[in-house]
């Protein structure tokens, strides 16, 4: 916390590097955000890139400014600070629930969800902008934590986290979504659901196993993936933890287009089959087990 700054350095071209060594919590959240509001202006009209996006949101946020210190409002752009798209994980917000849950139960905070990130006209001649796309942390933590354990948190998209910044986290989270496990293999318990949205408690459940999405050497965070039905709704395939799947765009297309298929022999583990006829196996990393006995009931 003490090393904690913001530093500049001059590079060639007229260019130069900002950096801030931060907290995780608030080096993600504050990436987050900026990643966010940049991909709220894909598309195919858009010549920039992600990275150059991102620069440009990141500039406007910081140098733009109404004459009260707010960011300025485009005159195109809504000014009622409602969202001007759905966030990346569906409709529908969760209820909240505190950490009272039974053994086996990690609780996911939604530590970050309240940063609202930036749509409209970013970095072009005027330096509008409204706030709309909201970002969003998975942050899972042991309930055992919760209650003072020395089990580490899990940040998404960075790793382990200390149990005092996991409880942080879940201190200041607006909403909880409790997502009930196995208390050994880890799986979430509950019944299958019988339509083909996914509710909201499902899709974060499947985001935070997958992290990713399982397409084989694929990164993208699973948080702006689809959800797939890896036996397809029309195929009798159930929206339910064992049938769906994190998957970016562009391999969710493949799938569709008849170029990949997917098995999913048992939650959480993807047989993927090339066009070749090739297979690849992938597992996903358990989430945070419990060291701490359970208190006797």
């Amino acid at each position: 916390m003490k090393e904690r700054g913001v530093f500049l350095t001059p590079s060639y071209d007229g260019m130069a590097w900002l950096e801030a060594y931060l907290p995780v919590d608030q080096a993600a959240g504050i990436f987050h955000r900026v990643d966010t509001a940049a991909r709220a202006f894909q598309g195919p009209d858009e010549p920039r890139t992600l990275t150059q996006l991102r620069a440009d949101v990141l500039t406007d946020v910081l140098t733009s400014a109404g004459a009260t210190g707010h960011m300025s409002v485009s005159p195109d752009g809504p000014s009622t600070g409602q969202p001007a798209t759905d966030d990346f994980n569906g409709d529908g917000a969760s209820e909240p629930d505190g950490p009272d849950s039974p053994d086996g139960t990690h609780v996911m905070s939604e530590g970050l969800d309240s940063l609202a990130g930036l749509g409209g006209q970013v970095g072009r001649g005027g330096a509008g902008a409204y706030w709309g796309v909201q970002a969003k942390v998975f942050v899972t933590v042991p309930v055992m934590t919760l209650l003072g354990g020395d089990t580490p948190g899990e940040l998404e998209g960075y790793g382990p986290i200390d149990p005092d910044t996991a409880r942080k986290l879940a201190g200041h989270a607006p909403s909880f979504t409790r997502i009930l496990t196995h208390p050994f293999t880890g799986a979430r318990l509950g019944a299958d659901a019988t339509t083909y949205r996914v509710p909201k408690d499902l899709q974060d459940a499947v985001r935070v196993r997958d992290r990713t999405c399982r397409h084989p050497g694929c990164n993208r965070l699973a948080v702006f993936c689809e959800l797939d039905h890896t036996t397809p709704w029309s195929q009798g395939g159930k929206t339910s933890y064992g049938n769906l799947a994190a998957l970016c765009k562009r391999h969710h297309k493949l799938k569709s287009d008849g170029y990949w298929h997917y098995r999913q022999p048992e939650p959480g583990m993807i047989i993927a089959i090339s066009p070749m006829g090739e297979t690849y196996l992938t597992r996903p990393d358990p989430p945070p087990a419990p060291q701490d006995d359970p208190p006797p009931f």
